[in-house]
């Protein structure tokens, strides 16, 4: 940290505050919202958890035009529009009374919520960081974890105590508090409209990868790192599922929920890990080096289903969400370069997207099916085989390109 200093560290700052309001307050607390809407609303909580599901996806769309709006608007234009539409339409969200206003304002915060999301951290990180990306995007990242923690307690108690439209006033001051910093700092999208570098130079962006220097970007290259994101993000899919997969051994219900909150742990300090990992080693050998942790966690699930090996096995998996957030950035970044990263990861965070969109459905649907998980283990084990198979591949693609 001796070196990020300055406007460098005022970029972090501002970063972490756009993952906890884009990520934290809306995929990791939303769940508490359901039950008490479909309860005084008359819905069923599949009716109102598709909410979730519409910002999600529409979340990637906003994502995608980050770097068109950035052009248009300029960066702090966009950012206070982003903020205007995802803190307002979750606020906004209280008035709900019925089922296409909820969806409407749902598409309208994800939307915006995009232009302070993932797409738009990442993107402003790729710029300002040459040196040590690996360790500031984790830190970012595990923001999302300790804020969705954190504000999850905050809001699950003032639901109890004030209703869940409360909450939803409560969930939109929360998030443009937690922009103002990217508002209100001196920063800027690129060190170079500062008058800076970024840190360790301009010369590592000239030789980040093959595509660099081309103006469209190489199809192939393109479509295995979007099966990549398939394939990695479709891990983080089964935690969800640890208190069925303990109740489907025979365990006891605290089991099951030790076994999330010990992966939600690791959520964070995972993501730390892979930045130092990364930086050190490269993400050529960490990106391998999690799938196989991961995988050995699964199997070790399944073989030993005993509550003292459940639970850190579960913690172990854990890794699973590094894989869907660092090891894509990292992965898009090597191999598009800093140049293009801009245009090259929304399109590959899609599939990131769809992944996550579509993995616990087809979790439960396999088991509803078999009545095991096993099968569910299966598909993830050959998933994480594949992402292995592409990173060796893609990593092989981007040597040989600088050879």
């Amino acid at each position: 940290m001796n070196k990020i200093r300055g406007k460098y560290l005022l970029v972090l700052i501002a970063a972490c505050g756009m993952m906890v309001s884009s990520i934290a307050m809306v995929t990791n607390v939303t769940g508490l919202f359901f039950t008490p809407v479909a309860e005084e609303l008359g819905l069923g909580v599949g009716a109102v958890s598709m909410t979730l599901t519409i910002c999600n996806l529409v979340f990637a769309g906003g994502g995608m035009l980050v770097a068109r709006f950035v052009k248009l608007f300029g960066f702090k234009r966009m950012l206070w529009i982003g903020v205007a539409g995802l803190a307002g339409g979750t606020a906004a969200l209280s008035l709900a009374t019925s089922v296409p206003l909820m969806y409407a304002l749902s598409a309208i915060r994800g939307f915006c919520g995009g232009f302070v999301g993932m797409v738009a951290v990442t993107t402003i990180l790729n710029n300002w960081f040459r040196e040590k990306l690996g360790f500031v995007s984790s830190i970012a990242m595990g923001c999302s974890g300790v804020g969705g923690a954190l504000f999850s307690a905050v809001l699950s108690a003032v639901i109890q105590s004030f209703g869940w439209r409360t909450g939803y006033i409560t969930a939109g001051v929360i998030m443009l508090v937690m922009d103002l910093p990217a508002l209100l700092l001196p920063i800027t999208f690129t060190p170079e409209e500062s008058g800076m570098e970024p840190l360790g130079g301009r010369g590592a962006s000239e030789k980040a990868g093959p595509a660099a220097s081309k103006k469209r970007l190489p199809i192939p290259l393109f479509l295995m790192a979007f099966t990549f994101a398939v394939t990695a993000a479709f891990s983080t899919a089964f935690p969800q599922h640890f208190p069925g997969l303990a109740e489907n051994f025979g365990l006891a219900a605290t089991v099951g929920s030790a076994m999330l909150s010990v992966s939600l742990v690791t959520n964070t300090v995972g993501k730390l890990i892979f930045g130092t990992l990364a930086d050190r080693i490269g993400a050529r050998a960490t990106i391998p080096l999690y799938c196989c942790l991961v995988g050995l966690a699964g199997c070790a699930m399944f073989l030993f289903p005993l509550s003292y090996v459940m639970i850190p096995a579960a913690g172990v998996y854990g890794l699973c969400y590094s894989l869907s957030t660092l090891s894509i950035v990292m992965l898009t970044k090597d191999a598009f370069g800093a140049e293009q990263y801009a245009r090259a990861y929304p399109r590959v965070n899609l599939g990131m997207t769809i992944s996550n969109a579509v993995g616990s459905s087809m979790i439960g649907f396999l088991f509803d099916a078999s009545g095991s998980y096993l099968s569910s283990l299966e598909l993830t084990l050959a998933l994480l085989a594949v992402a292995v198979c592409l990173v060796l591949v893609i990593y092989f693609r981007v040597l040989k390109a600088k050879t």
